[in-house]
């Protein structure tokens, strides 16, 4: 995603996410360190299952 938002704290309910905290950008400022990056972050579905750690879900 480019220009990523990251999600901090919150909790899981039903399987999503809630009453987290979301910072727009941050995600991407820390994974390039720019405020302008047009690159976009990568997320867990694109690395293969056999990469993924066995507590996350890489779908």
């Amino acid at each position: 995603m480019v220009n990523a938002p990251e999600r901090i704290g919150g909790i899981m309910i039903n399987g999503v996410p809630e009453f987290y905290i979301n910072i727009p950008r941050l995600q991407s400022i820390l994974a390039f360190l720019s405020f302008n990056s047009h690159q976009a972050v990568p997320g867990l579905s694109q690395f293969p299952k056999s990469e993924c750690p066995p507590r996350f879900s890489c779908t």
